[in-house]
């Protein structure tokens, strides 16, 4: 009941009861039995209708009507603002996929760099770890996903109490809904570039590392195979412990494998050697030069330090002579430095070559 029809009863009821009492007193002056009783009657009446008005307001019906309205109207603006925050987290969502896979590509490196072997050529390494430490300087903070909000429930089931309940949470998150901020969507972070410099800075250390396994120990074949991409070299022939004019194969401290090889830059007729000798290991280094092939690094620096003491001793010159891996290098005397030099580098680029 509303307040102005609850007022308008109680005061009807109130002058009816006056006028039943007014008629019931004598000419005397004096109030009839009955008067005191419908008096009181009246009073009770009208303090029941007061009371029902205090307590009652509206109806839970119209009680419910209004909340529903008011929650209708606070699920409309959140579900607005939950779609901004779904958006929001879209992009999110993408940029933390891309710090995923900087995270893999960085894995990946560090994987190469923990794997067995050295490489050939240890400014790769540098190479690699620098491309790393560019792209985790690239590499920006995961930013937060926001949460969605729920929507306010509310049904005809509900008693009084539970209706003020909500229309109190309404005009609470109402508020807190007011007073939150969606930032910007986070931009997309470009890593295509530093990723396709770490992806090949990876390439070239792996296969650094795959040149100098190539050069650790190699079979006699694969030496041989190498040297026939050599523009000037002729005749290679590996020697046997039957057929070694050192006599250092498979010794302790001797080569693993030993491979003589004929250039076409040195003239037959500057060359000594004897009818029936004509092999590339009977003429020996001077006819071109010799790959000998050592089970260590260590072995092969010690052979090389011993060819070093006699570099410039005449027809005793051993001709140039370096370590690359386990092999020592040699080319011919009979050569010029420049020679020596281009046939070197022919020789090593052919062996450390990744194919």
């Amino acid at each position: 009941m509303k307040w102005a029809t609850s007022l308008a009863v109680s005061l009807a009821m109130r002058q009816s009861a006056e006028q039943e009492t007014g008629e019931m007193w004598g000419e005397s002056g004096k109030m009839i039995q009955g008067d005191c009783a419908m008096r009181k009657k009246a009073a009770m009446l009208l303090g029941l209708v007061l009371a029902a008005s205090v307590v009652t307001g509206c109806s839970t019906e119209e009680l419910y009507a209004e909340v529903s309205a008011e929650v209708e109207a606070y699920n409309a603006a959140l579900a607005t603002y939950n779609e901004q925050v779904a958006r929001y987290n879209e992009a999110v969502d993408s940029v933390k996929e891309e710090n995923k896979l900087v995270a893999t590509e960085l894995g990946n490196a560090q994987t190469a760099i923990n794997g067995e072997g050295e490489p050939y050529d240890g400014a790769t390494l540098l190479d690699l770890k620098n491309a790393m430490a560019e792209l985790e300087s690239a590499k920006v903070d995961d930013p937060a996903f926001l949460e969605e909000e729920n929507a306010i429930e509310v049904n005809a089931e509900m008693s009084r109490d539970e209706l003020d309940q909500v229309k109190e949470d309404v005009m609470e998150r109402s508020a807190q809904l007011d007073g939150k901020v969606i930032p910007d969507p986070p931009s997309m972070p470009d890593y295509a570039g530093a990723i396709e410099d770490l992806r090949n800075a990876i390439q070239l250390y792996q296969m650094s590392v795959q040149s100098l396994n190539q050069i650790t120990a190699p079979a006699d074949e694969f030496v041989i195979e190498r040297l026939q991409g050599v523009d000037t070299i002729t005749k290679i022939e590996a020697v046997t412990e039957d057929h070694d004019p050192n006599g250092q194969l498979n010794k302790q401290g001797g080569y693993i494998g030993c491979i003589y090889f004929r250039d076409n830059q040195i003239e037959a007729d500057s060359l000594y050697f004897e009818d029936g000798e004509e092999g590339a290991v009977e003429i020996g280094t001077v006819g071109g030069g010799s790959i000998e092939i050592f089970q260590t690094p260590e072995e092969a620096e010690a052979r090389n330090q011993y060819l070093a003491g006699f570099d410039g001793a005449g027809f005793l010159s051993p001709g140039s002579h370096q370590v690359e891996g386990t092999l020592v290098v040699r080319t011919s005397d009979n050569l010029t430095a420049t020679q020596q030099n281009e046939l070197t580098e022919k020789i090593v680029a052919a062996l450390i070559d990744v194919r």
